[in-house]
């Protein structure tokens, strides 16, 4: 039961057992009086705040995603997640593309692209398109890096889910468990749900 009735309930109990003299429209108006008043004053206290997402649920959307990893994935998933946050915020790319999904690392990696005049800029390494991306919000990652708390991990099949608290703010980041370890699979975190 939530906490928010147990005022009510006590409130409309002790109503009733005091009111057992008088009369049964006295009760009843006397009663219902009170308990508007104590809805009215609960109404009044409780102003439920958005949360990173633009609901009410407090950031319980990703929540319900799979299963609750077992103590080894929560061990090898804080690790993996840790071990990212220093090597984007330490702009070592070489680093960040190995903790990162294969799949992830083809797609960062940027093709030979041909601009006006015919001029081909060469192909990007997974390692030059991080630093290239992550350079202008090294301080960010950096403060990231030192407040990272690993919440909860969530696992369905070989995907994953981590919910991380940044000081006050709380966010999820996708982990792909690729040849029997996990790998990050979104590049940064976000907002939860």
């Amino acid at each position: 039961m939530r906490p928010v009735y147990i005022p009510l309930i006590v409130l409309l109990l002790g109503a009733g057992v005091l009111g057992c003299g008088a009369s049964a429209s006295q009760n009843a108006s006397s009663a219902s009086a009170q308990s508007t008043a104590a809805v009215q004053r609960k109404s009044q206290q409780y102003r439920p705040t958005k949360d990173g997402d633009g609901d009410y649920d407090n950031g319980t959307d990703d929540l319900g995603f799979g299963y609750p990893a077992t103590p080894r994935d929560v061990r090898d998933a804080t690790a993996l997640i840790r071990r990212y946050y220093a090597a984007v915020a330490a702009d070592d790319g070489a680093i960040a593309c190995s903790l990162t999904n294969s799949a992830v690392v083809k797609e960062i990696a940027q093709p030979e692209v041909r601009i006006k005049g015919g001029r081909i800029l060469p192909r990007l390494s997974c390692p030059e398109a991080l630093a290239r991306n992550f350079r202008p919000i090294v301080k960010e990652l950096a403060y990231k890096r030192d407040a990272l708390v690993v919440l909860r991990v969530r696992v369905l099949d070989n995907t994953g889910l981590a919910i991380l608290r940044f000081g006050t703010t709380v966010r999820d980041i996708t982990l792909y468990r690729e040849h029997g370890h996990w790998k990050i699979q979104s590049m940064l975190d976000t907002s939860l749900g």
